[in-house]
């Protein structure tokens, strides 16, 4: 029986171990959203909090000086922006106009 982790996604925990497969070789996927992945290890690995961090910090910086300009781009910050204050719990002032 092989040990899976909660969907990283969803949180389910309606994981088949075998959710996919192919010819040669199959993978965990979530019953709930669907999510998968290529082998065990890969599905029960996590990123570490401060890199992810990071890479949301760095995708909010990008829009610095070139601000959102259409819906989705809007979207797609204001999604991070949630993520980093509330995932994060901190409360930093975003850098983009958000009269925009």
């Amino acid at each position: 029986m092989t040990n899976l982790l909660p969907c990283p996604f969803c949180g389910s925990t309606d994981i088949d171990a075998a959710g996919w497969a192919s010819i040669d070789r199959s993978g965990p996927a979530c019953d709930d959203c669907g999510a998968s992945a290529d082998t065990v290890e890969i599905w029960n690995s996590r990123p570490q909090l401060e890199n992810a961090k990071g890479y949301v910090d760095r995708a909010i910086a990008s829009y610095v000086g070139d601000p959102a300009d259409n819906q989705f781009q809007k979207g797609y910050l204001a999604a991070l922006e949630v993520v980093r204050n509330e995932a994060f719990a901190l409360s930093v002032s975003s850098p983009v106009d958000k009269g925009a």
